[in-house]
């Protein structure tokens, strides 16, 4: 899904030729290269490690800018920080001015937390930026949007707004539980594990792209969520969001594991602390979709010893997040 930053651009560097001494100009700030009226036209969710709320127009408060001219992507911002409010003002430090007649190229990322898991770095000859060694794992859960842009300058003066169109660019993963039986269903020590955790995100021929995945989460680092209980029939509860490397999955290579609870309506536990294991279906998780595995949990998985099925897991139903009313169901056969 697209966000777009708007960014009031309305100064020019003052550029003097043919002087024959060297003169000191002062540029008015009312000229300066001017972030404001920064706008999300839709709700950005992140699970940012440390800051669990949803981002969203009214609530981001700081991108990191790279912008250049003459082939490089630092010389006018170098990862400069631009904070504000949406619908308020947006401010940064160095302050620069447009230069007549060149052409921009500006690159932004957020958020800022980014840096605790990748090496960001400006590639030049993309007219991009590089996130090397992106780090999505159960301990660092930092959403990624991007974006990147040229601007032609023609005249300084009456620059218009420069626009941002950001793109998540990682997958999101969750679960729906859903309760068929007629009485209590309990889920407990969720886990999921086996995607690879590691990758590159880098500008290559058109376009951004994942590359270099690797280092499987294994069982021992999992994702974990705690399920709420399901007290009636027809019941569901999630476990996720979980924010992963998009990758292909392979068959039988992503795990989930849990136990279940099963307590009929005069109160007997039918089946107690079962575990259950099953492993998901190959296929692709695209940058910037969410994809929803739904786990409908019916009285045929116990067999007459009382042991569960093994739960079988068909394609996902995906969608571009965060419209959860939307998303891609994959129904789970048990």
């Amino acid at each position: 899904m697209k966000k777009l930053f708007f960014f009031a651009l309305t100064g020019v560097a003052a550029i003097l030729a043919g002087c024959t001494k060297t003169e000191t100009v002062e540029i008015p700030d009312s000229r300066a290269i001017d972030f404001s009226g920064a706008y999300i036209g839709n709700a950005v969710e992140t699970r940012a490690q440390d800051n669990p709320e949803n981002i969203t127009d009214a609530s981001i408060t700081e991108f990191i800018v790279y912008s250049g001219y003459n082939g490089t992507m630092t010389d006018v911002f170098n990862a400069e920080s631009v904070t504000g409010t949406s619908g308020g003002e947006w401010t940064y430090t160095n302050t620069e001015y447009w230069v007549d007649g060149e052409t921009y190229d500006f690159a932004a990322y957020a958020p800022a937390a980014v840096l605790s898991v990748a090496t960001v770095a400006a590639d030049n000859a993309n007219k991009a930026l590089s996130f090397t060694d992106f780090t999505s794992n159960a301990s660092s859960q930092n959403d990624l949007l991007y974006a990147h842009k040229t601007v032609p300058t023609v005249n300084p003066s009456t620059q218009g707004e420069v626009t941002f169109n950001f793109d998540h660019a990682l997958s999101k993963i969750h679960f729906t539980f859903t309760n068929a039986i007629d009485g209590k269903l309990t889920i407990e020590g969720f886990k999921f594990y086996g995607m690879n955790s590691q990758g590159d995100y880098t500008y290559n021929t058109s376009a951004m792209e994942w590359g270099n995945i690797d280092t499987p989460i294994e069982g021992t680092a999992p994702f974990t969520a705690t399920v709420s209980e399901i007290a009636a029939v027809g019941g569901t509860a999630t476990a996720g969001d979980f924010l992963v490397i998009p990758q292909n999955v392979t068959a039988s290579a992503m795990t989930v594991t849990f136990t279940a609870t099963f307590t009929n309506n005069s109160g007997d536990e039918v089946l107690t602390d079962k575990p259950v294991t099953a492993t998901l279906p190959e296929g692709t998780w695209a940058p910037g979709q969410c994809y929803n595995y739904n786990l409908n949990i019916t009285m045929n998985v116990i067999d007459p010893d009382g042991s569960l099925k093994p739960i079988v897991f068909s394609d996902p139903v995906v969608t571009a997040w965060p419209d959860k009313d939307n998303d891609t169901d994959q129904n789970i056969d048990l």
